[in-house]
């Protein structure tokens, strides 16, 4: 297993404008961290560009699968399932703890009638369609990102129902709330191995790709 870590790491080096990657993902972990300090209102924002940050990471790992001799190799497939799913459990990992400990900070504001727990656990379920998207968008990026706004917006349309729901159903258990919110995540990891293997045979989407990469590999 860690030499499959190291492996993945070795090769993520080597993927497409890694430097600029990572300083997107710093950009956009920092911004995700300043809308949930901000207001409760922004935490599922804020919690959006904290997983964003990961997928910024993840996504020279895709660009790599793009050169034709990485597509004709027999380890595409490890690459694309295995060194993909290793980017997701540290990526998600990372990103968990990030945003539980922003929960835990703001759970002593002024919430304007609105729990922590429920923060969590709407913030969870908006990770687990993001796992799920990374996975689609790299095959099907119009479908998948058609996808994503849809339930975004559909959990920004119901988010007072929700708080109120889960604010309800939680009791003010902030322990339960962390465990589903990390459930969440797991299953999102899940899904998402189970949405690469699907569409492993498919061709990687010319979209997600990027008119500059198109013009290089042209």
């Amino acid at each position: 297993m860690m030499k499959d870590v190291k492996q993945c790491f070795k090769l993520l080096k080597y993927g497409y404008q890694m430097k600029t990657n990572i300083a997107c993902a710093c950009i956009f972990v920092v911004l995700g961290i300043i809308f949930t300090i901000l207001s409760h209102y922004n935490f599922m924002m804020g919690t959006m560009y904290i997983y964003l940050g990961m997928m910024f990471v993840m996504q020279p790992m895709y660009m790599i699968l793009f050169s034709e001799c990485v597509a004709a190799s027999p380890r595409r497939k490890k690459i694309e399932i295995r060194y993909v799913d290793i980017l997701n459990v540290i990526g998600g990992l990372l990103s968990s703890v990030v945003v539980i400990t922003l929960a835990l900070l703001i759970r002593h504001k002024d919430m304007e009638g609105v729990s922590v727990e429920s923060v969590l656990v709407i913030s969870g379920m908006l990770a687990f369609m993001l796992y799920c998207y990374m996975s689609m968008s790299f095959k099907y990026m119009l479908v998948g990102t058609l996808l994503f706004m849809g339930s975004f917006w559909g959990i920004m349309l119901f988010q007072t129902k929700l708080d109120i729901f889960f604010g309800n159903a939680l009791g003010g258990n902030t322990l339960l709330a962390v465990v589903i919110f990390l459930v969440e995540n797991v299953l999102g990891i899940v899904c998402a191995h189970g949405i690469r293997k699907l569409l492993y045979r498919k061709s990687m989407s010319k979209l997600a790709m990027g008119a500059k990469l198109r013009m290089e590999l042209s």
